[in-house]
């Protein structure tokens, strides 16, 4: 392997200008820092020797809700080489987090040591203070760019912090997850709530210090540890156990940038060796989403993350004379500790910036500045090694990095025997959806402007499964009293049916928690219309002026027919349409997902039929009009579909940034031949019922407004042969569905004949085949 050296580094800070119009955009401080960068190479022929940049993916471009104001470039990369007169031949785009920095050194420094690269700029930067002050005086400006040219632009990666678990729990708020994990970790330690905040203080005192005297911290004040951990006006509560001085900020103005290259590559351009630390070794590491820890308050990733690059380089953490944890949160600091092996009052000190509540927190390029300020120190000692510990998620991507100023080959851990660590850990079974008894391993409080406003939790059913809740918007009740005493280990009641797993301490209370739908299917739906024919069940979606089109509610109101369906032993077969002529559903209500409400699905999905699992008992889909998106759904979700003339079928989700992610793209390719499936999926375009009834997605076509009467045609043909034989049929085409070989489905032990071979309706079959005669079923 190859040597290599970062040769250059540049950083940057801009504290708000009094004049607004001179604010800086990040643009204008990533070029900045990038000449800081080449200037300190030392040499004049830098520029043309680059000939890769790759650009820290910004806050703005990291999600949609983040997007500035004020617009961006077109394309990062290129537009900073403009600035700068760079003509690299590669540019990249990055992924968000906070392991990304680190992360492209390791990348790129593997490049350069295969060859396949020969000097690279990484720079990233920040101006949220400016876009905050611009909007708040109403100042307009323009930081957008249209420098064109090829570049690699990475996908940003932010939604893999929150899993679908996250979202359906509205479990989006950082500092709340951070809670958690802290809180965890001081009932491990047996420390209440006033000492852990203590020992929270002082270990962020450490940090502040340092920020305080470096030149290019943004909030430069030496906070003692009681300041720190106190609650007051200027230091208010964004947690139970964070005051906003324990939080990474970034509202700042910053930017840095690294080269780096092969040693012999900076001998040839002749740069001095006085510039010159060795990068030594990388590691990389992912670690399981929040609730799959078994313990909640610290990382297997993070400790596999740090061992491995301290073993690639090998040397061990008392031989390393600084470092930069990553400090977004106190319990990112003690994990790392931990996995290091040090106290938290090293000497050697945890941090060369002052860490992110105190130096600032550049967005996604925090730890560029960190890996920029080891540079520095290894020049000024002449020795020695330095570590970079960048963390990104919940805790969960790690990225380290060893630095130093003795030569060595660059090596990067094994990242397949990480993940192997990683994957060897224990892991709690867990539950999407969650009810009943449970205790709390884990909780967090967040406060607004007001005060307490709701509260989270990592829980454990009685079964031993985990799970995320939270309490229902405006419970206050629920919140105070998850201040009022530790609640860790207390017992709490959990309901899936509502919007995501809401938690209080009462039965009763969480009982009030379910939405309202009779319990009879004699009783009156809001949101469907209810009709016994006979053995048939009609369910029909009355939402017309809506196209029929469903909320969370009519999703839980359907859900709760279909149970009592299913329940119900004299009901045999059930019919699903839309009320009028123009709709049998255009699936989600876009309208609804407009207002700020919760948008939840219950826990058999859309219509209470798509996430259903062996539903024995049949549902006919009859089709009037549209079935778009989520309504074609239903119905490839229901056994048989009968449509009219005027049906029409489409899942045009894509044309909306969405992905028919209730089952389409799943079961459409099942149904319709590969190639007419994906040009459905991947284009939204429509199908007409005669091109369904050619491909077998449609069983039976009517006449306009015959699709009814056709269901309930077929519904009676099923009525008159046995319900038994009907349900065990299901159940071997549900067990046997993912098996290709028919006679491999035919070995598969089943239930399914036992039932039917001890039914009443097998013999009642019989008889009747022996004389004759009608058969009457019992349906056991």
């Amino acid at each position: 392997m190859k040597k290599i050296v970062i040769v250059g580094v540049g950083e940057v800070v801009e504290q708000v200008p009094d004049n607004l119009e001179q604010a800086s955009s990040p643009l204008d401080l990533m070029a900045q820092a990038t000449q800081q960068a080449l200037a300190d190479c030392g040499v004049e022929d830098i520029d043309g020797a680059i000939d890769t940049i790759a650009a820290v993916r910004t806050f703005s471009e990291s999600g949609a809700q983040l997007k500035s104001p004020f617009g961006d470039p077109d394309n990062l990369p290129r537009a900073i080489c403009a600035r700068t007169g760079l003509s690299p031949e590669h540019a990249v785009y990055s992924c968000s987090g906070g392991q990304v920095p680190q992360q492209l050194v390791n990348e790129f420094a593997g490049l350069i040591a295969q060859g396949k690269r020969e000097a690279v700029l990484l720079v990233g930067g920040e101006a949220l203070a400016n876009q905050k002050a611009l909007k708040k005086a109403k100042v307009k400006a323009n930081w957008r760019d249209d420098t064109d040219g090829p570049s690699e632009r990475r996908h940003p990666e932010i939604t893999n912090m929150f899993d679908i678990a996250h979202l359906h729990n509205e479990f989006t708020h950082i500092p709340s997850a951070y809670t958690i994990m802290e809180q965890a970790r001081r009932k491990k330690l047996g420390l209440n709530q006033e000492d852990y905040a203590r020992e929270c203080g002082q270990l962020f005192e450490g940090l502040a210090k340092v920020a305080a005297t470096h030149p290019y911290s943004m909030f430069p004040d030496a906070m003692s540890a009681k300041d720190i951990a106190a609650i007051t006006e200027t230091n208010n509560a964004v947690t139970d156990t964070y005051p906003r001085a324990m939080t990474a900020k970034d509202g700042v103005n910053q930017a840095a940038a690294v080269i780096l290259m092969s040693e012999d590559r900076a001998r040839a351009l002749g740069i001095s060796e006085d510039k010159w630390i060795y990068a030594l070794s990388g590691s990389d590491a992912e670690d399981t989403s929040l609730p799959f820890r078994e313990d909640l308050s610290r990382s297997v990733a993070m400790d596999a993350a740090y061992d491995g690059a301290l073993q690639a380089a090998a040397i061990k953490a008392e031989d390393l004379s600084c470092m930069d944890i990553y400090s977004c949160f106190p319990v990112a600091v003690f994990a790392a500790c931990e996995a290091l092996g040090i106290e938290t009052t090293d000497p050697r000190g945890l941090t060369v910036t002052g860490g992110l509540p105190f130096f600032g927190g550049p967005g996604n390029n925090y730890s560029m500045h960190g890996i920029v300020n080891v540079v520095k120190r290894l020049r000024e000692t002449g020795d020695g090694y330095g570590l970079v510990g960048a963390n990104g998620g919940f805790i969960t991507k790690h990225c380290v990095g060893i630095y130093g100023k003795r030569p060595g080959d660059w090596v990067m851990a094994d990242k397949d025997a990480l993940k192997a660590k990683v994957e060897a850990q224990a892991k709690p079974d867990t539950a999407y959806f969650a009810d009943g008894r449970a205790t709390i391993d884990g909780y967090s409080v967040e406060y607004g402007r007001k005060g307490p406003k709701r509260a989270y939790m990592v829980g454990r059913l009685e079964d031993g499964r985990t799970f995320i809740g939270s309490t229902d918007r405006g419970d206050t009740e629920t919140v105070a009293e998850m201040l009022a005493e530790d609640p860790i280990h207390k017992t709490v009641y959990v309901t899936s049916k509502g919007p995501g797993n809401r938690f209080t301490f009462s039965p009763n209370a969480t009982e009030t928690l379910i939405p309202s739908v009779p319990d009879s299917l004699d009783g009156e739906f809001e949101h469907c219309l209810v009709t016994r024919n006979g053995r048939v069940l009609e369910v029909t979606i009355n939402r017309p002026d809506a196209r029929n089109s469903l909320t969370p509610e009519a999703n839980f109101e359907l859900e709760r027919i279909f149970d009592l369906y299913l329940k119900d032993r004299s009901l045999w077969v059930a019919i699903l349409t839309g009320a009028g002529e123009k709709s049998f559903s255009a699936g989600n209500d876009l309208k609804y997902m407009g207002t700020g409400k919760p948008i939840w699905f219950p826990e058999s999905g859309f219509a209470g039929l798509t996430h259903r699992k062996k539903r024995l008992k049949p549902v006919i889909a009859a089709v009037n009009g549209f079935a778009y998106g989520g309504g074609l759904e239903i119905a490839l979700a229901c056994e048989i579909i009968v449509a009219d003339a005027t049906a029409k079928f489409a899942l045009p989700e894509v044309k909306t940034g969405l992905i028919a992610a209730a089952g389409g793209v799943h079961r459409l390719p099942k149904i319709l031949p590969q190639h007419i499936a994906r040009d459905m999926i991947l284009t939204g375009r429509s199908m007409d019922v005669d091109e369904a009834v050619q491909h077998g997605m449609v069983n039976y076509k009517t006449e306009a407004g015959a699709a009814m009467d056709k269901a309930r045609e077929i519904a009676e043909r099923i009525c008159a042969v046995s319900p038994t034989a009907v349900s065990a049929s299901l159940e071997m085409m549900y067990e046997g569905k993912d098996i290709l070989d028919p006679a491999e489905a035919l070995d598969r032990p089943t239930q399914a004949l036992q039932k039917v071979a001890a039914s009443e309706d097998l013999q009642i079959g019989l008889m009747a085949f022996l004389t004759k005669q009608p058969a009457k079923w019992k349906n056991r």
